[in-house]
């Protein structure tokens, strides 16, 4: 990348824009977490936000010694390089407004990465999905699934385009395929699906890489995190020891490699993460499914890792969403600190909590208010003092 300075933009409906579904009532929440995207610049950088947020908000965030990207909203950013979570139509647009400068694949080339079809593919190509999984594009493919893996529910059947679990649905027993057409239908409208078998999951684990322009890759970056039984994320772990990654990133690693070059054959470039798990089988055996989404973008552990590296390198850190009904946040950032009291980040021991969303913020015309989601950023020195202070945290924030 130039020296030029960068202007980040996150629109976090990319996902949903892919697969044409609607989101009209997502629009809101999809703003708010665009600002979260900001943490990855730093000063000479600006981040393209459609919501407003308060400046006590950076002085917070500065507090606790990370850089943010300065807010912009509309005029020109000619003498910018941009920088997108992903790029599809609705951000190229949203960009384009400011003059900023792109450098990005053809559209359709992305697209068709970030669909579950070209996992599908790959894994298929290669064997590194979850073993007897099909990909359906009408009502017969969806029969002849259901038939061959009769033996082998309950079935999960997710949409080609989507993420965090979106769309899926589990099918607990054999049903004939006209029963569930009405369900199926709106899939196939949408590009199809895949169906695979329901796993017994014990990790979630996902590898990040940044593939240039020339199909180079400087380094394979893996983590974990944590989904609830949906399989919609809520938390990303990044220890200084992590047995799990110990044990099973050479084979994530062994499997990404060839899904890289895959995308690289098809056209891409820019950032790129691989999602498996590992799970126990029908037999009680651990084994792990290496590469069972590719998202053709940048990821939440992008951000999770720049917090860490700036404030707590060498720590066990949490990266982790609470929902507005979950939580209830103070007005200010001072009645913040005192809230969590002890557990308030700490620049010289870096450990604590810090609230890496604003308190409130203001979209459209509406007054300021929390957001419907707030990320937090947790570090501490042991793995049992971090999973207790992020214990604290959310008791101190809950909903009584």
């Amino acid at each position: 990348m130039s020296n030029r300075g960068r202007l980040f933009y996150l629109d976090a409906l990319f996902d949903l824009q892919l697969g044409g579904f609607p989101f009209r009532n997502l629009k809101q929440s999809s703003a708010e977490m665009s600002v979260l995207f900001g943490l990855m610049g730093s000063a000479g950088d600006r981040v393209l936000l459609d919501i407003e947020i308060p400046a006590e908000y950076l002085e917070y965030i500065h507090s606790a010694g990370l850089s943010f990207a300065e807010p912009f909203h509309d005029g020109d950013c000619s003498s910018f390089q941009a920088v997108s979570w992903g790029w599809n139509e609705n951000s190229l647009k949203r960009v384009s407004q400011t003059g900023a400068e792109v450098k990005c694949p053809d559209l359709s080339i992305i697209r068709r990465c970030n669909s579950r079809a070209f996992c599908h593919e790959i894994n298929s190509k290669y064997g590194s999905g979850v073993p007897g999984t099909r990909y359906c594009q009408s009502i017969d493919d969806f029969g002849s699934a259901l038939d061959s893996l009769k033996d082998s529910f309950p079935l999960v059947i997710k949409p080609t385009f989507g993420g965090s679990g979106y769309g899926f649905r589990r099918l607990v027993s054999h049903v004939p395929v006209n029963s569930i057409s009405d369900q199926l239908i709106p899939l196939i409208e949408h590009g199809g699906a895949v169906v695979e078998p329901w796993c017994s999951r014990l990790y979630d684990l996902s590898t990040s890489v940044y593939i240039e322009p020339d199909g180079s890759v400087s380094s394979y970056r893996h983590q974990r995190f944590l989904a609830n039984r949906h399989g919609a994320f809520y938390a990303i772990l990044l220890s200084p020891e992590d047995f799990v990654l110990d044990k099973y990133s050479p084979v994530m690693e062994k499997h990404v490699k060839p899904a890289v070059e895959e995308l690289t054959s098809a056209g891409y470039f820019g950032p790129a993460g691989f999602d498996s798990f590992v799970y126990t089988d029908r037999d009680g055996i651990e084994n792990i499914a290496p590469v069972i989404e590719i998202n053709a973008r940048f990821s939440m552990s992008d951000i999770a890792h720049k917090v860490r590296n700036q404030c707590a390198p060498d720590r066990y850190c949490l990266f982790r969403m609470i929902s507005r009904n979950r939580c209830s946040l103070p007005e200010s950032y001072a009645e913040f600190n005192r809230l969590i009291a002890d557990f308030t980040f700490c620049p010289k021991n870096k450990t604590g909590c810090i609230l890496l969303t604003p308190l409130r913020t203001r979209y459209g015309n509406n007054s300021f208010n929390q957001p419907f989601r707030n990320a937090f950023f947790i570090a501490a020195k042991s793995l049992d003092d971090l999973f207790n202070l992020d214990s604290c945290l959310q008791n101190s924030l809950s909903k009584k």
